[in-house]
């Protein structure tokens, strides 16, 4: 790391959870990153077990040993869905509710927090179903703003302010290899992956049309529920994503 000129991302969460099996790695790799200032790591979660309520001890002993400016250099990004899509899709996960508590619960100990809603997928009730996840993420916010007001929102106001919750939010569509596929059983697939979609990266998506739609929809309830917040599009074609932002504030960019 020392030797890498420029800022670069390890992003611990690309292949699998970032959380999923043992976080005992968390102390021996983070401390990497929280004694620099250059590069940054990436936790890409659905949350720890929710049986368990407390914060684990790993994350309580980085919360504990480092300044949150020193943990600024770490970033966590949760990852959500629909509340039908994690009961159908996700099994063995934190639901949506315990996963947006724990990501208050870290943000509110001082950890950057950002939000993956991805992969989106067009259940036949899609369009209530990610309205009232943006429904959720509003309230949330709502409670933290109140908290900031009332004065109990403990920690540095410093940190409120330059890291708000959530930071940006990224939205991604179902998307897989033709390897993948072939290995699902089709009755727990039945969603069809257009050839004519698919990128640099090999993977098939859905139709264009029916991504460009649930994203149209995911924006415009984010917009209202949360309108300072920044919302992207991941791996999506550039010319897609520019039409939804600016710029190309992917969750996993410092």
């Amino acid at each position: 790391m020392a030797q890498h000129k420029s800022p670069a991302i390890l992003n611990a969460g690309a292949l699998s959870d970032s959380f999923s099996t043992s976080m005992q790695w968390l102390k021996h790799i983070a401390p990497l990153f929280a004694e620099q200032d250059k590069h940054t790591l990436v936790l890409v979660t659905k949350g720890w077990n929710a049986k368990c309520t407390d914060m684990p001890w790993e994350l309580r002993w980085l919360t504990e040993r480092y300044t949150w400016q020193q943990r600024s250099k770490i970033l966590v990004v949760y990852s959500l869905n629909a509340p039908d899509v994690t009961m159908m899709y996700e099994s063995g996960t934190p639901m949506l509710k315990d996963r947006l508590e724990q990501s208050f619960e870290l943000w509110r100990s001082g950890w950057r927090m950002r939000f993956r809603i991805d992969p989106m997928i067009p259940v036949p009730s899609w369009k209530e179903q990610y309205r009232l996840l943006a429904w959720q993420l509003g309230e949330l916010a709502g409670s933290r703003s109140a908290l900031q007001d009332d004065g109990d929102l403990h920690g540095d106001p410093k940190f409120w302010k330059a890291f708000p919750y959530p930071e940006r939010i990224t939205l991604g569509a179902l998307r897989g290899t033709k390897s993948l596929i072939t290995l699902c059983d089709e009755r727990k697939w039945p969603y069809e992956l257009d050839e004519d979609s698919k990128l640099e990266d090999g993977k098939l998506r859905i139709a264009g049309a029916v991504r460009a739609r649930m994203f149209q929809h995911m924006q415009f309830h984010l917009r209202k529920a949360l309108p300072s917040i920044p919302v992207a599009l991941c791996k999506e074609p550039v010319e897609l994503c520019k039409s939804f932002s600016k710029r190309l504030e992917c969750v996993c960019v410092p």
